[in-house]
């Protein structure tokens, strides 16, 4: 049987579609490709047992927000690893929350570290921070999500293969964006010029650049520096 879809976000609006494609993970070395054999089997089981989503239980709380007007219509997010990608250390991830007016009025940046056994990379730290992000806004939030990694971007919009992106972080980014309205996405150029910011545009690949994604990389460097900070104490 062929795969319906490869679309997460549609995936997981259908439970059995969700159990097959859960079940394939579990047992199908060449997952997500042929899930679809898994429906049959999963139907079986949704018809004989009680089976439910398991959500989550460890969900930040969401960040106390300004008044509504102030509430943010975008979203720059960034992430990066301790010493080299990929890292058995940990990573690191930085958002911030614009106002209408181009302010930012949440700045957020932290540290995860690696589990141990497990190498953690850039584009893992990238959605982490899209997820943390997305946690934080209001059910039913709109606007825009910004990130210099289009890989993050496609993972967690679009539906992209995330076959290599632990599960917990796939899991979140799922439960978040079903709490959200209509949401944008604007793939960045990261690392901008001073030439490039005046521009409004990237050199280099000739993609958008912003000061608030400068901001999420600085802040991501900032928590690299605390972490050895800390390593040292």
């Amino acid at each position: 049987m062929s795969d319906p879809t490869y679309n997460k976000v549609l995936i997981d609006s259908k439970p059995e579609w969700e159990l097959a494609f859960t079940l394939s993970e579990l047992h199908n070395d060449s997952a997500p490709t042929g899930w679809g054999n898994y429906i049959y089997i999963a139907e079986k089981l949704l018809r004989k047992y009680n089976i439910t989503k398991k959500i989550p239980r460890e969900v930040p709380a969401r960040v106390e927000l300004p008044e509504t007007d102030l509430v943010p219509v975008a979203l720059y997010c960034d992430g990066g690893v301790i010493g080299r990608n990929p890292s058995s250390q940990g990573g690191v991830w930085a958002w911030c929350g614009v106002d209408k007016n181009g302010t930012r009025i949440i700045e957020k940046g932290g540290f995860v570290p690696a589990p141990p056994g497990v190498q953690i990379t850039n584009n893992h730290t990238e959605q982490i921070a899209i997820c943390l992000a997305l946690e934080a806004m209001p059910d039913g939030w709109s606007g825009l999500v910004c990130s210099d990694s289009q890989i993050a971007l496609g993972r967690v919009f679009l539906g992209w293969n995330t076959k290599n992106l632990p599960s917990n972080v796939r899991e979140r980014c799922a439960v978040a964006l079903a709490h959200m309205g209509k949401v944008e996405t604007l793939l960045l150029q990261g690392h901008p010029t001073k030439a490039d910011l005046k521009a409004g545009i990237g050199k280099k690949r000739n993609l958008p650049v912003s000061s608030h994604n400068v901001w999420a990389d600085h802040e991501c460097n900032r928590q690299k520096e605390l972490f050895y900070v800390n390593q040292n104490e």
